[in-house]
């Protein structure tokens, strides 16, 4: 549930700052081609904390150019919960472009990690 309202605040925020906002179906496209190329990502780059990205919820997407090249940002958060450190928050953040049926892999980056 706190995913779909993280989904439906960037869906806001993506309106305010372009003049054609997404719609709520590129939103939700955009969110399961991420989901698809994360999962995909993990799979070849298998590490101690691929079990904990592979929970994380989407917490931010971020659309950028024109309706024929799409470039999509979105963002994963897993939090760990209570750790004597504090709670770990693990973010992955994928960069691709759609174009028509098309989608492009642009970068997938782990971080910035935080710990409150």
């Amino acid at each position: 549930m706190r995913g779909l309202l993280a989904v439906a605040c960037a869906f806001v925020l993506a309106a305010c700052q372009s003049v054609s906002s997404p719609t709520a179906a590129e939103v939700g496209t955009a969110c399961d081609i991420a989901v698809r190329l994360r999962d995909q990502w993990l799979r070849e780059n298998v590490s101690a904390e691929s079990a904990i990205l592979q929970r994380g919820e989407i917490v931010t997407v971020q659309r950028l150019g024109p309706a024929h090249s799409r470039m999509w940002h979105v963002t994963f958060l897993t939090e760990t919960g209570d750790q004597p450190e504090g709670m770990h928050m693990y973010y992955l953040q994928v960069h691709f472009v759609v174009a028509g049926t098309d989608v492009q892999v642009l970068q997938i980056e782990r971080g910035p990690d935080a710990i409150t």
